[in-house]
């Protein structure tokens, strides 16, 4: 696009001088080549703004899965009659519901498992059975997820494309 525009403003300034064009009609051509360059410009710094805000809106959704999985795990892991152990689940599940429109594909397919072991955990049936080596399988899982996550933003951001 920037060859483009300097093609053209060379080709602007070429004429002008080879045809001995009056200053009006260079005014003109300047104008109408800043129009022009104007137009371009305002939809590539349009593209660049949907692509940040779908950025911050992806780190905002990743952010909040990974503080609802904690808040999950240790409300899950301390007292059993925790009364705020439904409302960190909703909260976790409404992340995880979040994450599935903004995620890639290969964070999502990473969640997939980590979600199944936290149903598994979670379930009052099976509690008895877990062991703090499935917490810290779980945390492991999760920093895991975590550190995709951040690639993918940093990566997002470098290509200059919107996730």
């Amino acid at each position: 696009m920037r060859s483009a525009i300097l093609l053209l403003l060379g080709f602007v300034v070429g004429l002008a001088v080879a045809k001995g064009l009056t200053r009006e009609t260079v005014t003109l051509f300047a104008a109408i080549l800043a129009a022009i360059i104007g137009f371009f410009a305002y939809g590539w710094q349009r593209k660049v703004d949907r692509s940040e805000a779908v950025l911050l809106e992806c780190r905002k959704v990743y952010r909040e899965f990974i503080a609802a999985a904690e808040q999950l795990l240790a409300v899950h892991c301390s007292d059993a009659d925790d009364p705020t152990k439904d409302a960190e689940t909703a909260r976790y599940r409404e992340a995880y519901q979040s994450l599935m429109i903004y995620g890639t594909d290969e964070i999502i397919a990473a969640a997939k498992p980590y979600l199944m072991q936290v149903v598994r955990y979670t379930d009052p049936e099976f509690q008895d059975q877990s062991s703090p080596q499935e917490v810290l399988d779980l945390r492991n899982k999760l920093e895991t997820l975590a550190s995709m996550m951040r690639d993918d933003c940093n990566n997002a951001k470098s290509r200059g494309q919107s996730i």
